[in-house]
Parts: C-alpha cells; structure tokens; sequence
C-alpha cells in the first residue's frame, strides 16, 4: 500500500558531510546514496536521514593520464 508524502516540510535534514556534494541523489531500497567532492560516497537511511555507511572510492584520475589509442 501506497503512503501519501507529505511535502509541506522536511522529513530530516541531512548530517555534515564531508565535501560538497557532487551530482544527484539516488534513491534505492530504503537509502539515499549521495556523493561528494572528497571522493566519498555515503548511504543515509530514507527514514531518518542517518548515515548507515560510507565508503572512500579514491581519487578521480585527470583524463591527460590516461591513454587514449
């Protein structure tokens, strides 16, 4: 059964981050999965906005090092 959303107000606010976030959101199974500048991707619950876990993907790499044939 559908429940109807409330959008008049916020349902949390997200925690501090670490970076600037980069691109959008993305909403699957119960989380929004977000990615910031500092190269970390972070899982907050849907439900309370708590971070449920993040993860450091390493830094981009400039596109003058890679090859390109």
């Amino acid at each position: 059964m559908l429940r109807a959303v409330n959008t008049s107000k916020p349902a949390w606010t997200s925690p501090i981050l670490q970076g600037q976030l980069y691109g959008e959101p993305l909403v699957y199974s119960g989380h929004v999965y977000v990615a910031t500048e500092d190269d970390i991707v972070y899982a907050l619950s849907s439900s309370s906005g708590k971070v449920t876990w993040s993860r450091h993907v390493g830094s981009a790499v400039p596109s003058s090092a890679l090859s390109l044939r």
